[in-house]
């Protein structure tokens, strides 16, 4: 991401459809002011922020490691419909984790999936994340909970050790 990104960012969230919104949907009510926001957190380094830009400069994709300085940052990914299933997810995960096992102060990236989003779910179990518990999004429980510790910690904890 780059500066100057806040009016394509904002146009990739309001050119996503319902279904994918249904999914995933990191910002309530994206406008101007807030997406400015996410560029100049992620230019700033406080935020790990990749965008997936056609040739001619539209954002079909938006992918991100949220406070990358905390010891569990949150992971962002959603990408435009027409660009599902075509393996950008999996090519966007890579790098951000790569990212984040590159930093020797990040013990896990969190993330929330909604437990009806069965390709998400299968793509984040793929790369080590495991559900530790549920949260609510659009309805109590409808979302679990997910966990991924760095590579160069070991394999994921199970439940009882996470007590």
């Amino acid at each position: 991401m780059r500066a100057g990104d806040a009016e394509a960012l904002l146009r990739f969230y309001h050119g996503l459809s319902d279904a994918t919104v249904h999914f995933y949907e990191p910002y309530s009510q994206p406008t101007p002011e807030n997406m400015r926001e996410v560029v100049e957190r992620a230019v700033a380094g406080c935020d790990l922020a990749l965008v997936l830009v056609t040739p001619d400069g539209e954002i079909v994709g938006h992918a991100f490691l949220s406070d990358i300085s905390a010891p569990e940052p949150t992971l962002g990914i959603g990408l435009a419909d027409a660009w599902q299933n075509k393996g950008y997810g999996p090519q966007l995960m890579t790098r951000l984790l790569a990212e984040a096992d590159a930093r020797r102060h990040v013990e896990a990236v969190l993330l929330s999936v909604n437990k009806q989003n069965a390709r998400a779910l299968k793509m984040y179990t793929s790369f080590g994340f495991s559900i530790y518990g549920e949260c609510d999004h659009r309805a109590p429980g409808d979302s679990y909970r997910m966990r991924r510790r760095p590579l160069s910690m070991g394999p994921p904890m199970n439940a009882d050790e996470r007590r």
